[in-house]
């Protein structure tokens, strides 16, 4: 298996309290994995305004591509995260379409409110799949991804990259009238219509699909999109890995669109793959979700949770679960790739990284991580989310 630790030179911080603490992206195998990009400098310095800051996280992204030795056109998944992403993530979009011209092969990409580092306007991750034809898709032409834009098709429905399929934020909407669904669960039934018209299209099946993001906007939206969920995988040893998380999802006022979401999905699936749902005594996690899943070359688990105590037992216990549900699904602890850290504030990442700088002492052996403020359930203060490959 093909492993590469990247540290990009210069003194910016990579989600972390520490200098090279956690590597800006890692390949293993055939994917490059990277943590929140954030548009640091050379000096490790955030510029004041959105503009600067939109250009050096493509600069920052394009040395990364070129110590990874990968190229733009093999990117296949792209998350953005700003702060204040309805109103400001417009100076990103002009990059997007200079690095990415041509309307059939652009990565599925996603952008989401989050709250960021204290001066950080955005925060770029991204998966990249080496030697992979990419190719998106527009389900019809009512249905379409604008990334903020006027433009249609701006962001793809969906896209492959060779067997690996990555779509964008799925819309809850009527796909003849554009109009959004009623309440939160009729939104989640219509994401689901419109992934399966990918699906179709794409030579994919639901029983394909490895790992959900479900994004609610407000705790009904929640209840609902955990009952879609059961509903629509009433075995739980044959679900998604699943992460339900808050996002302040935007309210869209057009001519033909108009409406608050209230749900939406990014997902990750394998074509002819059928996924292995691992669980293990114990192991908690978020909204009663398997511990991992794993399909082909892929493992990802859901959100554990640290159980009680302090938020450093906490972390060691998440930490340790995830690495386990990892193992008993086949893979190493050298194969994690990446790690999400979920928490209520980022005054916890100092006890992240110090449990880090232990579970992962060899700096060439390193995922790379994003750490993300996130609601999680009453006494839980910290949850683990890891995706390994080989």
């Amino acid at each position: 298996m093909a492993t590469t630790t990247i540290y990009l030179h210069g003194p910016a911080l990579n989600d972390s309290t520490q200098h090279h603490l956690v590597p800006d992206a890692v390949v293993r195998g055939n994917m490059l994995f990277t943590g929140g990009v954030a548009g640091f400098d050379a000096e490790g310095r955030l510029p004041e305004t959105h503009e600067d800051q939109a250009a050096l996280v493509y600069d920052r992204v394009g040395a990364i591509l070129d110590a990874a030795g990968f190229s733009w056109q093999e990117i296949g998944h792209w998350f953005i995260w700003a702060p204040d992403r309805h109103s400001r993530i417009g100076p990103i979009n002009p990059h997007w379409e200079r690095r990415f011209p041509d309307i059939r092969s652009r990565p599925a990409g996603h952008a989401l409110a989050r709250q960021l580092d204290p001066g950080v306007h955005y925060r770029i991750e991204l998966i990249g799949v080496k030697n992979a034809q990419r190719r998106s898709y527009e389900i019809n032409d009512r249905v379409y991804h604008t990334g903020g834009t006027d433009t249609p098709g701006f962001m793809p429905f969906g896209t492959t990259m060779g067997e690996i399929m990555f779509t964008g934020p799925t819309y809850g909407m009527y796909a003849a009238t554009r109009k959004m669904g009623e309440t939160p669960y009729k939104q989640a039934e219509l994401c689901f219509e419109s992934n399966q018209a990918l699906y179709d299209m794409s030579g994919f099946a639901l029983d394909n699909m490895a790992q959900m993001f479900v994004w609610y906007h407000d705790p009904e939206s929640r209840e609902a999109a955990i009952k879609f969920s059961e509903a629509t995988f009433p075995n739980k040893r044959d679900r998604p890995a699943i992460h339900c998380i808050y996002s302040q999802l935007p309210y869209w006022a057009d001519p033909e669109v108009q409406g608050q979401f209230l749900i939406q999905y990014d997902i990750i699936g394998v074509r002819g793959q059928r996924r292995q749902v691992i669980e293990l005594p114990g192991v908690t996690t978020m909204d009663n979700m398997p511990a991992a899943v794993a399909t082909g070359d892929l493992c990802f688990t859901s959100a554990i949770l640290g159980g009680q105590g302090t938020l450093e037992q906490q972390t060691r216990t998440a930490f340790g679960n995830a690495i386990s549900a990892v193992e008993a699904a086949g893979f190493t602890k050298t194969d994690i790739a990446h790690a999400y850290v979920w928490y209520a504030d980022h005054a916890a990442r100092d006890t992240v990284d110090k449990v880090w700088s232990e579970l992962f002492p060899r700096a060439e052996d390193r995922p790379t991580r994003h750490c993300v403020v996130a609601g999680l359930p009453q006494g839980s203060l910290i949850a683990v989310a890891l995706t390994a490959t080989r």
